[in-house]
């Protein structure tokens, strides 16, 4: 089943497109609010309720897909830095008659949000063209190429044909597809977001490109951005780095690592930049971050409100200080995803602000949230009413995440709180006395907390209940903030205003177990993955396994040393060390496989090698 969506009134719509009011005449509908399955059946509006539109719609689709199909639809799609190239074969696999057929390809964008809503299927581009399909074994093969629009997100780009009846009263859909993306490389970086936190570094990105394909297949590899401070690179084999593109000629299935380097100076900043590589098929550029001057920072923005609200009052106060950060909005950007562990893993500390709003699916995000604590991750979690919401008693990860994360024992719901006052010597309360200022009285709704052993009372109300806690475990830190912090002025003197409050929670949090240059390579020497090879690494091969390359410094060593591998969700997948190291370099083999033995499936793997020194990741792609 694919599912496209038109967009066919230029009136105030963004996502308007010719072709798109073309195929709404086609079908004979006006546009919103007509859903049309299988060319066929129609729907209008939402039958009162989205549950009873789930069911209607749940009707039509099963019975549109019970047809049997005499067609198959196959091919992929590609592109360049001006062009997105498609191709499908349409052929007929069994006797059937077709009337005037068409065959159509189409460009469509997930993750676009207008006004208040998001959207998904959004047609860019497209094009129908008749087809002679007549006999068992005809077979008519379809191109058509379109410009790349400069608003489009290459990452959310999806391609689909389909055949169907142009002709008549009735348009039914003889069969559609989705193409794959043409894929005769595979390039990725070891960690491509660094951070230097005191800059004046050189940074190294190491990295593998591996010809996927079973040809041989010249690339060529040339810088895109320099990130603003001084850039070059070089590929095994070369003898210096340079700043001039180089052709790679590489065997079928074989890898070559390439090292990107990066001078930086003292500004503090965000740089962005890394490097093109083109293919006869495609020009792929693969970018990398470094945050210089400061760790990096992730907010989340989970309040569920578009345009932004309640995170502007805590980005202002980051911006004081000079906190480099990234700004994840979970609805207006990433169509209600949350970053994953992987994801997350790549900063400092991230901070999670849903606010006071029940926007949480408590399941889905504590699990992420209890995983990214448990891979060793720094939190600043902001949510007034979550333990309103969660579900301790019957959800056990929900318990664990309160109890053993939040470092929470009891807690009594609703308590308000008309002050925030720190607790003598405390890290992050230390001569903290300040009034909360509410939009409302209905937002006064903190909970008192009572700290279990896992965790420390830091800011409590002037009723003296705990309203703020930190919990401290060995290889993560997180911080609570049971009320309202929107509502903690800002225009106080340090300590007693939002800025100092965020900056102290941040330091404490990092001052643990900080990411900073571990996520990247800097030419000083420090424990962690140096580089893996191959990477893409294809599974099936016998007695193949990928390389991982660690560093292990002399503080660590003769000390307990794991390095494990996660998938993106943060699940366990194999331990592959568990066992003291000697100082220097050491190498661990994986071969693809879990703990029972099985092959894991393809996609994107988090490795993490944690030391008594610290703790590195770095990322690798699996091919079945």
């Amino acid at each position: 089943m694919v599912i496209v969506e038109y967009h066919p009134s230029v009136s105030n719509d963004p996502f308007y497109l010719p072709w798109s009011a073309q195929r709404a005449n086609f079908y004979s509908v006006p546009g919103y609010p007509t859903v049309k399955f299988d060319g066929i059946v129609s729907h209008v509006g939402t039958y009162g309720s989205p549950t009873l539109c789930a069911n209607q719609y749940r009707l039509s689709i099963n019975q549109r897909l019970a047809i049997p199909a005499n067609i198959t639809v196959e091919g992929s799609f590609s592109y360049s830095t001006e062009t997105i190239s498609l191709s499908a074969v349409f052929t007929v696999e069994s006797a059937v008659t077709l009337n005037t057929p068409m065959a159509v390809l189409a460009v469509l964008e997930d993750g676009l949000h207008s006004g208040a809503y998001d959207y998904n299927h959004v047609v860019r581009a497209g094009e129908g063209r008749f087809v002679n399909l007549v006999n068992v074994g005809d077979q008519e093969v379809v191109t058509a190429d379109f410009p790349i629009s400069a608003n489009w997100n290459m990452d959310n780009i999806r391609c689909v044909a389909w055949l169907q009846r142009a002709g008549g009263t009735t348009f039914p859909i003889y069969q559609a597809a989705e193409l794959p993306l043409v894929v005769d490389f595979a390039f990725d970086y070891e960690d491509d977001l660094v951070t230097v936190p005191d800059g004046n570094e050189v940074v190294l990105f190491n990295s593998t490109l591996t010809n996927t394909t079973e040809e041989a297949e010249s690339l060529t590899l040339s810088l895109s951005d320099t990130f603003g401070w001084p850039t070059d690179f070089m590929v095994a084999g070369e003898t210096d780095f340079h700043t001039t593109p180089s052709v790679v000629e590489l065997d079928p299935l074989e890898s070559v690592q390439v090292t990107l380097r990066v001078t930086t100076d003292g500004t503090v900043r965000i740089g962005e930049g890394g490097l093109q590589i083109v293919s006869p098929a495609r020009v792929v550029v693969k970018r990398a971050r470094i945050f210089n001057g400061g760790p990096a920072v992730l907010f989340v923005d989970d309040d569920g409100s578009y345009p932004h609200q309640e995170e502007d009052v805590l980005l202002a106060a980051l911006d004081v200080v000079n906190t480099l950060y990234d700004h994840w909005d979970v609805r207006k950007d990433h169509g209600g995803r949350v970053p994953t562990v992987a994801e997350m893993s790549e900063y400092d500390a991230v901070i999670w602000h849903p606010g006071r709003q029940n926007t949480m699916i408590l399941d889905d995000k504590v699990q992420v949230l209890h995983d990214y604590v448990a891979a060793g991750g720094g939190l600043l979690f902001s949510y007034q009413q979550f333990l309103a919401y969660a579900d301790t008693s019957s959800n056990p990860v929900t318990a664990a995440f309160v109890a053993d994360d939040l470092g929470i024992g009891s807690y009594v719901l609703d308590a308000g709180a008309d002050s925030l006052i720190g607790s003598a010597g405390d890290p992050i309360g230390d001569g903290v006395r300040m009034a909360f200022s509410y939009e409302s009285s209905v937002h006064n709704k903190a909970d008192a907390l009572t700290a279990n052993a896992a965790g420390t009372i830091t800011l409590r109300s002037q009723t003296g209940d705990g309203i703020v806690i930190r919990a401290d475990h060995q290889d993560s830190r997180v911080v609570y903030f049971a009320c309202y912090l929107n509502a903690v002025s800002n225009a106080g003197a340090d300590p007693n205003n939002l800025t100092s409050l965020l900056d102290r929670s941040l330091q404490w949090v990092i001052a643990r177990n900080s990411a900073s240059v571990e996520d990247g390579d800097v030419l000083a020497g420090r424990p962690g993955i140096s580089w893996i090879a191959p990477n893409p690494y294809r599974t099936g091969l016998p007695g193949a396994h990928a390389a991982i390359h660690l560093r292990v410094p002399e503080a660590a060593a003769g000390r307990p040393a794991r390095l494990d591998v996660f998938d993106l969700n943060g699940r366990l997948v194999r331990n592959l060390i568990d066992e003291a190291l000697p100082a220097g370099t050491a190498v661990a083999g994986w071969d693809g496989c879990g703990v029972t033995g099985d092959p894991a499936g393809s996609g994107m793997y988090y490795l993490r090698f944690v030391t008594a020194t610290g703790a590195d990741g770095a990322r690798m792609l699996v091919i079945r």
